[in-house]
């Protein structure tokens, strides 16, 4: 079997995605990226430069008509595209083409809100073979929606954190000795909610620290200490792109993962999963499938969506208590194994 892996971005966890499902496989890999990986024994095909977030009709059509150009030259049993978000702009527009000569697999990371993404998604689907989703949530909306050719398959942790220890991390992150710490990881883009915490902590009158580690984007550090007003000495700030490394430290020094998510995040979230596979308690919204997750899987508290007191109300409950797995979270974090995600990309693809 040969399989052609098209993905937009190198970066974040889009390369770990990408490993995970080339390495050790049971199928020839091909892949179609916009930079080459180096010391990668595969065949590698790079498509031209495009802006695929402001991304104009003419050159998303040439970017698919590229795509097709490889899938000709290598006639691949199937062609996986890894961030399927990038068609809903033009409503799958092309998919079926492609579809009417390669077996066409998309993955959706997150499901938008709102009557026109609703089209978007049924016209995606119905130009493809089958859709991957990455929390149960989505998967049963889509069923619900007349969504037949969807599979789910867990978002999984990829790090490795055999050599990182809390005591050690808590030093290189400058925090002190004792107390819990909440984290924050991951860019600061303004559907992850870095303001609604800010504010939060106002009202929160328990001992902690507070770690914001990644790429600023909608705030940086001037934001942050404006909103954060006397919470500011409490703040430990890593404001760059986090390497693996760096990454894994913050979050090993934490003791609660928070997600202050707005409710037009609906979506598998990577601190989320990397806070599960390393016992953290969680605090999220209540909303979609980050409620659900966190509520159906014991893995923490939830607070009402963007509500500020709520979420202060949420912290200092998570603050003062004493929070251990159940039975139900650590089966659900088995299912967040590298190994059982492999297996599951491997049994769809194997399907006619």
């Amino acid at each position: 079997m040969k399989i052609l892996f098209v993905d937009i971005i190198l970066d974040g966890h889009h390369r770990a995605y990408l490993d995970a499902l080339i390495s050790k496989a049971h199928y020839e890999a091909i892949l179609a990226l916009p930079e080459r990986i180096e010391n990668l024994e595969c065949r590698q095909y790079l498509f031209s430069p495009i802006d695929f977030f402001h991304k104009k009709l003419k050159d998303y059509l040439n970017w698919l008509n590229e795509i097709s150009t490889i899938a000709d030259t290598e006639s691949p049993d199937i062609i996986h595209f890894l961030y399927g978000d990038v068609f809903y702009k033009f409503f799958g527009l092309g998919l079926n083409q492609i579809n009417k000569k390669y077996k066409t697999i998309i993955t959706l990371h997150g499901k938008r809100n709102g009557k026109l993404y609703g089209y978007s998604i049924k016209a995606i689907f119905q130009q493809i073979c089958m859709g991957v989703v990455h929390t149960d949530v989505i998967w049963k909306e889509l069923k619900s929606a007349g969504i037949k050719n969807v599979y789910h398959i867990e978002y999984p942790c990829f790090a490795s954190y055999e050599n990182l220890n809390r005591e050690s991390a808590r030093i290189k992150m400058g925090l002190l000795p004792k107390g819990k710490v909440l984290g924050c990881l991951g860019s600061t883009r303004y559907d992850k909610g870095l303001d609604f915490l800010l504010e939060s902590l106002k009202n929160v009158s328990a001992d902690y620290e507070v770690i914001i580690a990644g790429k600023p984007e909608a705030w940086n550090e001037a934001h942050i200490k404006e909103l954060a007003g006397d919470s500011w000495p409490y703040i430990h700030l890593l404001l760059k792109y986090l390497t693996d490394e760096e990454f894994q430290t913050a979050l090993i020094a934490c003791d609660i993962i928070v997600l202050p998510y707005r409710r037009s995040f609906n979506g598998a979230s990577g601190p989320l999963t990397e806070g599960i596979w390393n016992n953290k308690v969680i605090i999220g919204p209540n909303h979609g499938s980050l409620g659900a997750m966190i509520k159906e899987n014991h893995l923490g508290y939830t607070f009402e969506s963007e509500n500020i007191h709520s979420l202060a109300e949420t912290i200092e409950n998570a603050l003062n208590s004493e929070f251990e797995y159940d039975n139900v979270a650590l089966q659900y974090k088995a299912s967040l194994s590298v190994e059982y995600f492999k297996h599951k990309y491997t049994e769809l693809y194997h399907k006619k």
